[in-house]
């Protein structure tokens, strides 16, 4: 049943009914995705309620004039400029025309924003509101939310009193006036506001902005992007240019709604860039290259799910400060250019299953500084990759690799190596004994880090080998039944040891675990998830113990989801209180994937059973897809980027746009 039967249903309550009468006032169009407006009583407001007079125009056809599209819009009201320009960068074809029309009056606007299919000499053209702040009443909104029945009567009250008051010691000391709170109070009021409520607050005054800025300082050096899903595009674009000069690092995903306009803003307002770590947020080359143009001075950077291709790779190549390349799970990817970023020193190509052996091999030759390499879940590796990587890689601290079906004892001679992750797809033991026996010959005294992701792969020997490498700090083990009481017994010799996780070795019981916290002395993280056997008799008992040794500087933190250490008994145990409280002992249920030991974003559990990954396609989502306005009609994307580009700015009154185009 469509949505519409639905809302013409019998069943259909009556308040549903009026919702479906409030949302026939919405124009339908084809663009539902990026919809910035909407409309009320014959007048379109953005998203950000300000009412709409300037209205967007794109695919105009090129032998089009500005005469003849202020004719064509004429027929809506009264038209007062039309500006229009044509990107002359492309030299390849003759770009069509894009720019704004300016109407006397709101509801002219409305009606040409009705109208769903507009044509010019028979071809179709898109039409959508200029950005908020490129309306006439825009300053006025940031004063005042007059569509806004909650906050209208405050905002129009708080105006009348920043007009009232021009200066700081214009106001009587005693008044309760907002502008009467010194600095420190203001600050401290943005600390109470979540970040869409900070952005209009900054926007009251002058003052206010100035306060904003100085909070941001502290406040936003390092920004997480979700925390702008809730805002609209003014409000982001407020929010990175107050706070751009200050921040130098930004993580997460990029919203999907007008993702590419708001990279352009990360690119113009946050030029102190040195860390950039996006996840899923698929974009055109053009895009991420003018993103990276702008932010040379770049050191980090994360890509991780972008649907990158090896020309994208070729966007980074002018990024001369770069050191950490992160590109996890952009299948498309084959290595190629990677090898001109000479001065990498971390790379990652978790999931990368279309990486190249001999794409890789120039990697190694040309990457002197090359210290950490992530090849985890690629599948084209051959043998030589390892007898060049031994040769070349000097350097190499960090190897994460999936086992392949041949021998690949190799990397045990990489001089510097001091961590190794195994992930394995399949049981190969005869390799992996072969691996441990060159580690205990090569590298006893200097491998800090190993984990082996994978479950039945360890056998007795094996961890008789680990034993032995006697500089061991971390070790992950988990999911190996073979892990019991006599391996736990052999694994008391590693004296360094600060984490170990044994998640899922149901074998081992509370007397052999008590001997490995009383042996290994350093041990500040045990993972004993799912060890069924473990009870709270050794929590108790570990706790005694360390209250018998010098006081640590970090607790020991044991993570016990899926033992007999439940809930209720920790927090019913005076004794583990009393611990706690000393910094003596944590205990934590629920881990993350720090807490299991791995790096984020790797899935431990399509693993086990010899699956490479999930094969399950559900379809595609709406960022399979670039951004489409109107596919029916010639428009470019380049097209409105390079309007956005000259008419994405505040110009004074009267001020002729021309002189900065041409």
């Amino acid at each position: 049943m469509s949505f519409l039967d639905i809302l013409q249903s019998r069943e259909y309550s009556r308040s549903s009914l009026m919702m479906s009468t409030l949302l026939s006032n919405i124009p339908f169009t084809e663009d539902v995705d990026n919809q910035n407006f909407y409309i009320k009583e014959n007048n379109a407001y953005t998203e950000d309620n300000v009412l709409v007079y300037n209205i967007f125009v794109y695919s105009i056809p090129k032998q089009l004039t500005e005469d003849d599209v202020r004719r064509y819009f004429s027929k809506f009201g009264n038209v007062l400029d039309v500006k229009l320009v044509a990107d002359k960068r492309r030299s390849r074809r003759a770009a069509p025309k894009v720019g704004f029309v300016n109407f006397a009056a709101s509801e002219s606007a409305c009606s040409a924003l009705r109208k769903n299919n507009h044509r010019l000499q028979g071809v179709r053209i898109g039409v959508k509101p200029g950005d908020s702040w490129n309306q006439p009443n825009a300053e006025k909104a940031c004063g005042s939310r007059e569509n806004d029945n909650n906050v209208a009567t405050t905002s129009k009250q708080t105006k009348k009193h920043v007009q009232q008051s021009t200066t700081k010691d214009a106001i009587a000391t005693n008044s309760t006036h907002m502008l009467a709170l010194n600095d420190d109070c203001l600050e401290s009021i943005f600390g109470f506001l979540d970040l869409k409520a900070q952005v209009r607050f900054a926007r009251v005054c002058q003052r206010f902005q100035d306060i904003f800025q100085i909070y941001c300082k502290r406040e936003f050096k390092n920004f997480e992007l979700h925390k702008m899903c809730n805002m609209t595009l003014w409000e982001m674009r407020d929010f990175l240019r107050f706070a751009g000069d200050n921040i130098t690092s930004i993580t997460g995903k990029v919203p999907y709604k007008n993702r590419e306009r708001i990279m352009d803003f990360i690119r113009t307002f946050c030029v102190k860039l040195k860390c950039i770590k996006l996840d899923n947020s698929k974009t055109r080359n053009e895009c991420l290259k003018k993103l990276l143009r702008g932010i040379p001075q770049l050191q980090e950077l994360t890509l991780r799910d972008c649907a990158l291709t090896d020309n994208s790779i070729q966007t980074m190549t002018h990024l001369k400060h770069l050191e950490t390349l992160e590109l996890a799970e952009n299948y498309e990817l084959t290595g190629k250019f990677i090898s001109k970023l000479v001065q990498l020193k971390v790379l990652n190509f978790y999931g990368c299953s279309n990486i190249q052996t001999f794409h890789l091999v120039d990697i190694c030759k040309t990457l002197p500084n090359l210290k950490s390499l992530d090849i985890r879940r690629c599948e084209r590796i051959a043998p030589t990759l390892f007898d060049i990587m031994v040769k070349h890689c000097k350097e190499l601290e960090i190897l994460k690799m999936s086992c392949p079906e041949f021998p690949y004892e190799r990397v045990a001679f990489l001089p510097n190596l001091k961590q190794l992750e195994l992930l394995y797809y399949s049981w190969c033991s005869a390799s992996q004994k072969r691996l441990l026996a060159e580690l205990v010959t090569h590298k006893a005294d200097q491998l800090e880090v190993l984990k082996i992701v994978a479950k039945n792969t360890l056998c007795t020997e094996h961890i008789e080998l680990i034993s032995q490498l006697r500089q061991l700090k971390v070790l992950f083990a988990s999911n190996n039944p073979s892990v019991n009481d006599d391996s736990l017994v052999m694994l008391c010799k590693l004296q360094q040891l600060e984490e170990l996780t044994i998640k899922g070795c149901s074998n081992i019981t509370n007397q052999s675990v008590i001997k490995l916290v009383k042996s290994c002395q350093s041990l500040r993280h045990l993972n004993i998830q799912f060890c069924k056997k473990i009870t709270i008799e050794f929590l108790l008992e570990t706790i005694r113990f360390l209250k018998t040794t010098e006081k640590r500087k970090k607790p020991l933190v044991l993570v016990v989801y899926g033992t007999l250490i439940d809930h209720y008994g920790v927090s019913a145990c005076d004794e583990y209180k009393e611990a706690e409280a000393q910094s003596l002992i944590k205990v934590i249920f629920h881990a993350s994937n720090v807490d299991l030991g791995l790096d984020d974003g790797v899935d431990i559990y399509d693993i086990w059973d010899g699956e490479q990954w999930n094969d399950d396609d559900d379809g595609p989502t709406e960022d399979d897809d670039e951004d489409i306005y109107f596919p029916e009609s010639d428009m470019d994307d380049d097209d409105i980027d390079f309007a956005y580009d000259i008419f994405g700015r505040i110009y004074p009154h009267g001020h002729d746009i021309n002189d900065v185009i041409w």
